[in-house]
């Protein structure tokens, strides 16, 4: 063989250089808020919650009262272990009725419709004051949950046991987004009064952070669909058992030709 041949080997090194390198994932693609500017070691980004979830009818509110007085605390206690865990706080809840009402211990109708939270533990806190004192009134949605589909490493529905959550949080409680994730193209699937609307979201921007949509309302679906990449990755063609075939061709052929 002349020295200035090729091996037959050549172009199939070459090939398999081409594959693995197509195979890899550029990581920038996956990194969420980016900020664009390394030098700086301090950012502020200003996206105050204006707007709380208001309760509508059909909705289920966890409500606890504590007590000082023993005897006051045994007229709301229910017979079963205080466990506060989701299953015993669905099993206290109260639902909103039709009317955008809830029945509560021996008060017989508080107008919950429309009013967040917090403005309904006010109401029956100062109810419950005009009969009972050093009480404590504790209110939580208890149907507040959020589901997380796609390229994430847990897909799931989660619930959320505080009253705000971001989307940050939601991806986070999904394990975070993989590789294959289009973070710049997610999904954020709402429920209205008027219908669904669809928001298309770029988890990759510091502008999230600033954006309405950044913070969740209940019932949230985010989607993260896939990259076209993913087609031609590791995951669709294994080539870890294609290159260690071809290594080992390799090592026969030099030890036997040559």
């Amino acid at each position: 063989m002349k020295k200035n041949d090729k091996k037959p080997g050549t172009g199939l090194i070459l090939l398999m250089l081409v594959l693995i390198a197509s195979s890899c994932v550029n990581h920038r693609k996956v990194s969420l808020v980016r900020e664009d500017d390394r030098q700086a070691t301090e950012f502020s980004v200003e996206n105050p919650r204006e707007t709380s979830y208001k309760v509508q009818t059909g909705d289920q509110l966890y409500i606890k009262v504590h007590s000082l007085d023993p005897n006051t605390s045994r007229l709301f206690q229910s017979d079963l272990p205080n466990l506060m865990n989701p299953t015993y706080m669905y099993l206290n809840s109260y639902t909103v009725n039709e009317q955008g009402a809830i029945s509560f211990s021996f008060i017989d109708q508080i107008f919950v419709q429309d009013k967040t939270v917090e403005e309904v533990q006010k109401e029956i806190q100062t109810v419950l004051d005009e009969y009972f004192n050093e009480i404590n009134v504790i209110v939580k949605l208890v149907n507040f949950q959020i589901s997380v589909m796609g390229e994430v490493q847990k897909t799931g529905t989660y619930t959320i046991h505080r009253e705000y959550a971001n989307i940050l949080q939601a991806l986070s409680m999904a394990g975070g987004v993989n590789d294959f994730a289009d973070i710049n193209r997610a999904k954020l699937i709402r429920q209205t009064p008027t219908g669904t609307v669809v928001k298309i979201v770029d988890l990759s921007e510091l502008d999230l952070l600033a954006k309405d949509y950044y913070h969740l309302m209940p019932n949230d679906i985010i989607y993260l669909d896939s990259r076209p990449i993913k087609s031609y990755t590791q995951r669709a063609v294994p080539y870890g058992v294609f290159l260690s075939v071809f290594s080992t061709a390799l090592v026969i052929y030099n030890v036997f030709i040559d």
